[in-house]
């Protein structure tokens, strides 16, 4: 029988028994029950049910996010498990831990992601442990590690607002799963380089035979060529075709696509599917799209600009498309995936513009709890700040000898941030 829990029972200070029957297990710190979700007590907690089954899709809600919150799978005792979720206040990651320490298997980071109110959190633990953020696949390994485990589960670190809500361990359908994972810059230069990358797994307990991948993008999309760690892929019209053969669970196949993008204004649609000669057991993530922003040439006037493709950095910003360089002031900001990543803690980088007054303009491809689009920076201590903070709406502050000031604003209206 599936586990099911939505906590939609009287506070306590134990989660006591699930929605469907099986009891918690508390293995450290505490977990209490509160307002319909699961919060942790601070400290180190950890809890467990067990679903009776060693290949299972578990997954749950995380209604408020903090510094350190995980979500558990194949756990044997308490000191032996897999975790997913985030570590210091970082981007999502799969780890280890065996003996009550991190481990350092063979993971697969596909995708760096912030944490969200409101993300869904899921990890499979057959043939592989493949873990997702709202339907992205995230972090994959395929270590056996822990293999026979069925209690799966949450854990938390100094981190007593982190809630939890809809946890559910259910089995893994007896199929193969193909799950796709697609990587595209948010933007590119009209009639430039358009370049993306993708990953198709295996996620499922079954084979996957003649799986075949197609790429789509619109006409004007030109010179196109591709290919899979399998080998080539075949060009037609709008639409690349690559044979990749039989995936067994577990097994994965990274895809390459080059174009020249059209010379025109607006946008660009690439999508990747996955398809094989059987029925897949999940078949919602078989496929999935990117939208490419067209950069035009700049509007008169324009003092800076920057689209940041270019090609990754490991610090800075480097210089900009008009030239200009970034400057950085706190942290250890990067070029990453043609998009500007602020690196982890508290990162501040600018630009000198040379003007007193104008248009500051950014495009957010993907959030954050906290970011923050700058103007009239006058040192790293003084200036106004236009973002977001602790997962909050869009807000203007105004930063003074490092401190928040409270000015005199007029807020029109109540905006929630989204990519």
């Amino acid at each position: 029988m599936p586990v099911q829990d939505d906590f939609g029972r009287p506070d306590a200070n134990a989660l006591g028994t699930a929605t469907s029957g099986q009891p918690w297990t508390e293995h450290a710190g505490g977990f209490a029950v509160d307002g319909g979700t699961a919060v942790g007590k601070g400290g180190f907690g950890l809890a467990s049910v067990d679903g009776a089954r060693t290949d299972a899709a578990v997954n749950v809600t995380v209604v408020v996010p903090d510094a350190e919150f995980w979500l558990v799978v194949r756990l044997q005792d308490d000191d032996d498990y897999w975790r997913f979720g985030r570590a210091g206040g970082g981007a999502y990651q799969l780890q280890l831990v065996r003996s009550g320490a991190v481990s350092t298997p063979g993971v697969q980071v596909l995708a760096s992601l912030a944490a969200a109110a409101g993300d869904r959190l899921e990890c499979r633990t057959g043939g592989v442990v493949a873990c997702s953020v709202n339907g992205r696949l995230t972090a994959r390994t395929t270590d056996a590690s822990l293999s026979t485990a069925t209690r799966h589960g949450l854990s938390t670190w100094q981190s007593g607002s982190a809630r939890f809500d809809d946890f559910r361990a259910a089995p893994v359908p007896l199929a193969p799963d193909l799950s796709v994972t697609l990587d595209a810059p948010a933007a590119v230069p009209a009639g430039g380089s358009l370049r993306a990358t993708a990953f198709v797994t295996n996620n499922g307990v079954g084979p996957a035979v003649a799986a075949a991948l197609v790429w789509t993008v619109p006409t004007d999309v030109t010179t196109l060529s591709g290919s899979t760690s399998a080998g080539p892929c075949t060009v037609h019209p709008g639409q690349l075709s690559c044979p990749v053969g039989d995936l067994l669970p577990g097994a994965g196949v990274t895809a390459t696509f080059a174009a020249t993008a059209p010379l025109r204004e607006g946008t660009v649609s690439l999508g990747l599917a996955a398809t094989q000669s059987g029925a897949d057991g999940a078949p919602a993530d078989d496929a999935a799209t990117a939208s490419v922003l067209l950069r035009t040439d700049l509007d008169p006037g324009t003092v800076v600009a920057d689209g940041f493709s270019r090609p990754d950095t490991a610090s800075g910003w480097g210089s900009g498309d008009t030239g200009h360089a970034w400057t950085t002031v706190h942290g250890a900001p990067a070029v990453l995936e043609s998009a500007a990543s602020p690196g982890q803690g508290y990162g501040l980088a600018t630009v000198e513009s040379g003007l007193r007054s104008g248009t500051v303009s950014v495009t957010v491809p993907a959030l954050g709890t906290e970011f923050w689009l700058i103007t009239r920076l006058s040192s790293d201590g003084d200036y106004w700040r236009f973002g977001r903070s602790n997962s909050g709406p869009y807000q203007l502050q105004l930063i003074r000898g490092n401190g928040l000031a409270s000015p005199a604003l007029d807020v029109r209206a109540t905006v929630t941030p989204k990519p």
